[in-house]
């Protein structure tokens, strides 16, 4: 009989719990939004992205939000329409009882800025997305320059994925954007490395921020291999001074050919 009345019990505890849940609801769906609160996640070192710049490609779209109830707020247009732009990631919109839009949004995050042989400028991203170069506030991206071929490209497209782009010109881009990935990934290197230049060879040489020297390195292959090795040579010229060499060469496999001032 006691189990019973447990049972009892518990169905009643369910059936309270889904009654007050669902008054809880309507009653959040009347509630007027007082206030539009975006979250930029991911900004703590590039801020190009900024809660006005969200608010403001709302209400581009017609999208009322402030001063409307809850109810006729359409959160899923709101996440479907910032998907729309190039520079943001991933975005959840969602609604609280205390007449609170939240909207949470995850940027794009640039790791090289391309400017090609035709002057053309963009960035892309970690993922290989292409970014405008309208963006502002970028802290510390790489530059990569020189003979790089210009290419059509489409904001919110990735680089890599058009058919009409022959296997050489996409093999230059290919070479900047590992090299380019593997430095924003290493606080070293991203310490170290400001500049991605492409000679007529289609060879990539890095110009670092400290030491008047330049670092041939080729194309992408033995990628981790040459930043090993170049770390090596960072450790010695500690102590050996550096102003030693004015060419640091890591083109060729397991070795380093240096070019002395």
């Amino acid at each position: 009989m006691r189990n019973w009345l447990y049972i009892l019990l518990g169905f009643v505890i369910v059936a309270l719990a889904t009654v007050l849940l669902s008054f809880t609801a309507k009653q959040q769906q009347k509630t007027i939004c007082q206030e539009v609160e975006v979250r930029i996640l991911n900004s703590k070192y590039n801020k190009f992205l900024e809660p006005r710049d969200i608010t403001n490609h709302i209400e581009n779209y017609g999208i009322k939000t402030k001063g409307e109830p809850l109810e006729n707020i359409n959160t899923y247009l709101i996440e479907n329409v910032l998907h729309h732009s190039p520079v943001i990631r991933n975005v959840a919109a969602y609604t609280n009882i205390k007449g609170q839009l939240i909207i949470e949004v995850e940027q794009r995050i640039p790791i090289v800025r391309i400017i090609d042989k035709s002057l053309q400028q963009y960035f892309i991203d970690e993922e290989g997305v292409v970014l405008p170069d309208r963006i502002k506030q970028i802290a510390h991206v790489l530059v990569a320059n020189g003979n790089i071929p210009a290419i059509s490209v489409q904001a919110g497209k990735k680089i890599f994925q058009r058919a009409s782009d022959s296997l050489q010109k996409n093999s230059v881009l290919q070479n900047i954007f590992l090299v380019a990935g593997f430095i924003a990934k290493d606080d070293f290197w991203k310490a170290q490395i400001e500049q991605i230049y492409v000679n007529d060879k289609n060879d990539m040489l890095l110009v670092p921020r400290v030491g008047d020297h330049v670092i041939v390195f080729g194309d992408a292959s033995d990628l981790k291999e040459k930043f090993v090795k170049l770390k090596s040579m960072y450790y010695a010229f500690n102590q050996i001074g550096w102003n030693q060499y004015k060419i640091l060469n890591l083109k060729y496999k397991n070795q380093i050919v240096c070019t002395k001032r």
